[in-house]
């Protein structure tokens, strides 16, 4: 029994808040004797750390010389403490029983959404702490996950159409083979989990070689910038991929698509100055190898 077989409840049942709201909270906790504080504090911190390592080799004395460097960046977004009871300093006490103590925390309107990835992340930690003269501070703690909302209604390039194409020249043992035209057509650009997104293909293969297939992929692309030792690291992943084909030689063939975006969280890392989450459409033209 005591503060830390204590709790924080918060008002949100999964932690998890939006930018620009407030967080309410309560610390509770029941303790069987009298116990001596200097204050008891609510602190919310928030920020981004990149971090990777590189292997590099020198030449030292006419040899080479392995060596790592380290790349970094940091960045905060909220540090914000709000004391329950007590203060920065004096004696005070509690008596035994249960206590409860209530509190509220504001979420900075540009706080960006928590994220996490190979070489960095956006977290957000909250911690009730008892701070104690001349003696290693209590604390407990509870995870917060912040929603950084995007409207894509107020988006301009969300709305803008797109148009894919691709042109290739085939050669065979220097010979002209002939050429094919793939064009990929979106009404617009910017799509939401759960949508779906209507999409045109259209190949005409004047050549005399048979493509396979035709491949269109949307894959994640997460850059990562170090500000210690700079440089940039990427992630990638394909969110959707889909295939069509053949399309003989000399002849043309279409397809109007209904991709279903697939459900997945969304992260508005927008004033995040060290990371970016972009996404990118990608058209591939596969010929039949005899």
């Amino acid at each position: 029994m005591g503060f830390q077989d204590g709790k924080i409840v918060l008002d949100s049942p999964n932690n998890a808040y939006y930018s620009g709201q407030t967080i309410h909270g309560r610390l509770i906790f029941e303790q069987d004797k009298q116990k001596t504080f200097r204050g008891i504090y609510a602190r919310m911190r928030g920020y981004c750390n990149v971090h990777w390592t590189s292997d590099h080799t020198r030449k030292v004395d006419d040899r080479s010389e392995s060596y790592t460097v380290e790349h970094s960046s940091h960045e905060k977004y909220i540090d914000h403490k709000v004391f329950l009871a007590g203060g920065k300093s004096g004696e005070h006490h509690l008596n035994p029983g249960k206590h409860e103590f209530p509190f509220s925390i504001n979420v900075p309107y540009t706080c960006p959404s928590s994220f996490e990835g190979s070489y960095g992340h956006v977290r957000y930690e909250l911690k009730v702490v008892v701070d104690r003269a001349f003696k290693i501070d209590k604390e407990i703690s509870a995870p917060i996950k912040i929603i950084a909302p995007l409207d894509l209604n107020k988006e301009q390039y969300a709305k803008d159409p797109i148009a894919l194409e691709l042109n290739d020249v085939y050669c065979c043992w220097c010979v002209m083979s002939g050429t094919s035209e793939t064009l990929v057509k979106l009404p617009v650009t910017g799509y939401c989990p759960g949508q779906v997104m209507p999409v045109e293909v259209n190949c005409v293969n004047k050549s005399n070689v048979d493509i396979e297939k035709i491949k269109i992929t949307v894959k994640k692309e997460i850059t990562f910038r170090a500000v210690c030792n700079p440089g940039t690291n990427t992630e990638r992943d394909t969110v959707l991929e889909v295939k069509k084909g053949p399309v003989p030689a000399n002849s043309t063939r279409s397809w109007a698509l209904q991709l279903d975006v697939p459900a997945m969280d969304i992260y508005n890392l927008d004033s995040c100055s060290h990371i970016d989450v972009n996404y990118e459409l990608k058209l591939y033209v596969f010929l039949k190898m005899n």
